[in-house]
């Protein structure tokens, strides 16, 4: 984003064009395990479901855990 900081249309275009695509054949038969340095807060209903949607399980680190 032009910002540098990671914007909620910018982390589900990520999620939808790179992370699902890439893990799509893999988590058609099993789940999958996302690490993400963020707030539940600050990790969209889209983005959230999405992953939900295709079988990824979202692990959200504590602020300042990294």
């Amino acid at each position: 984003s032009p910002s540098k900081w990671m914007e909620d249309s910018v982390g589900l275009e990520w999620l939808i064009d790179y992370f699902d695509a890439f893990t799509r054949d893999q988590t058609s038969k099993h789940s999958c395990l996302l690490i993400l340095n963020s707030h539940i807060y600050s990790t969209p209903y889209e983005f959230r479901k999405d992953a939900l949607d295709n079988n990824i399980h979202l692990a959200l680190l504590p602020p300042h855990s990294t």
